[in-house]
C-alpha cells in the first residue's frame, strides 16, 4: 500500500493523498513504538526519503518532539 501511494505521489503529486510525508512519519513511528516489522519500517523509511523527507524518527521508546504535521521544504 505505501509504495503504491508513493508511486502516485511521485507520478502525480493531486494522485495521492494529502499530507502523505505526514501519515507516513506517522505510521512509521506507530511500527517502532509497536516493535513492529523492521522490513515495513524499511519501507516507511524508504517511501519518505523517495518524497524527500530526510526527517529522522525516534526508534522504540524515544520521546520524538517530532512535528508529524510539518512538510520538508
Amino acid at each position: 500500500m505505501v509504495t503504491v501511494l508513493v508511486e502516485a505521489e511521485l507520478h502525480d503529486r493531486t494522485a495521492a493523498p494529502p499530507r502523505l510525508i505526514e501519515r507516513l512519519r506517522r505510521l512509521e513511528f506507530e511500527v517502532s513504538e509497536a516493535a513492529g516489522d523492521r522490513q515495513a519500517l524499511q519501507v516507511i523509511a524508504s517511501a519518505r526519503r523517495l518524497l524527500g523527507d530526510a526527517e529522522e524518527i525516534p526508534k522504540s521508546g524515544i520521546s520524538s518532539g517530532i512535528d508529524f504535521g510539518a512538510e520538508p521544504s
